[in-house]
């Protein structure tokens, strides 16, 4: 038996209502040879119509319709039965008139699988589908990932679609679909829920070109990939405190927080630094953390009256151990 054969049969077992076996007999005898007689049981009339039925027939009784590059299809799944939602889904790429777009990426799929149909079932950009790219898709989660980050991405003032399109297109590694997203990632000048700072010694760095600015200036990490990524996607904000304009002060770092079941969002001071990444005066550091909690920011702080906390930061730093400042007392 055809591997064909084999999957148009298991697609009939899936669709069949084996409470009511007579509707799915009668579609088959229609389709069957004479000698299928409707005197037979209902399971024996399926039985000896799927054995003596082409492919095409099973498939035109099953759905009614046999669309072009169903057969195609079904003969690349291979051996072993889909799970039998699957089938009705395979049907609709090829049937439905608005995911034959879907169905055109599967001609030109080699093995069909689970994995392969549930990846194409939720991505809109049909187009961006090659098999490469089907390929680095390792799961349905994954591909809703892909989906997603697409469509955020085409949401964005500062990225071509037609671009962003085609460099996906022409990834054939999980590495080079990577660098695709992420260079349009950081092209982006938007940052999403900035905070608000009514200071005339901080600025927030708003959008990307500041971070760039400001990381050169300050010596600082922020031009590089990894804080501008989480600066796009809101993970973090970061603002510039200069009570001069003819010296650098310092860059903070703050950490957007909201309450569970609350959409209002806070900000957190996260760290503090000087050029080169230097640590402020313990005096300084008081006076950007007072400024900013007076405005409703929240400063970290260790419990009043316990210096154990301090001590031990201060040590391990000393000894050239990754350990954060000791933070400022209530």
């Amino acid at each position: 038996m055809s591997a064909l054969k084999r999957q148009a049969i298991f697609a009939c077992f899936a669709e069949a209502d084996w409470e009511n076996p007579g509707e799915i007999a009668s579609r088959l005898r229609a389709v069957a040879p004479a000698e299928c007689v409707s005197h037979f049981d209902p399971l024996a009339q399926i039985a000896r119509s799927l054995a003596t039925s082409r492919a095409r027939e099973i498939v035109l009784a099953t759905y009614g319709e046999v669309p072009d590059g169903l057969l195609g299809a079904l003969a690349r799944v291979g051996d072993e039965p889909l799970p039998a939602p699957n089938y009705r889904l395979l049907f609709s790429f090829f049937a439905d008139p608005n995911l034959r777009r879907k169905g055109r990426v599967l001609r030109h799929i080699g093995e069909i699988d689970v994995r392969v149909l549930q990846v194409i079932e939720v991505v809109d950009d049909a187009e961006l589908l090659s098999p490469a790219i089907i390929s680095l898709l390792a799961s349905q989660h994954h591909a809703l990932d892909f989906a997603r980050t697409v469509r955020w991405l085409k949401g964005l003032d500062h990225v071509d679609n037609d671009a962003l399109d085609e460099a996906i297109r022409g990834a054939s590694t999980k590495r080079g679909l990577g660098r695709a997203l992420q260079y349009w990632i950081e092209r982006t000048e938007q940052l999403p829920d900035q905070p608000i700072i009514d200071d005339p010694e901080f600025q927030v760095l708003s959008n990307v070109s500041m971070l760039r600015a400001k990381g050169i200036e300050y010596r600082v990490c922020l031009h590089t990939s990894d804080p501008i990524r989480e600066a796009v996607l809101g993970l973090v904000a970061f603002a510039e405190w200069r009570p001069s304009p003819d010296e650098l002060g310092a860059i903070v770092e703050l950490l957007p927080l909201v309450r569970k079941g609350s959409s209002e969002r806070h900000w957190m001071i996260v760290s503090i630094n000087a050029a080169d990444n230097a640590p402020l005066p313990r005096s300084i550091r008081k006076r950007v953390n007072a400024r900013l909690g007076a405005l409703g920011f929240f400063v970290p702080v260790r419990p009043t009256g316990d210096d154990t906390v301090a001590c031990v930061s201060r040590l391990m730093r000393r000894l050239g151990g990754d350990w954060l400042a000791d933070y400022e007392t209530a």
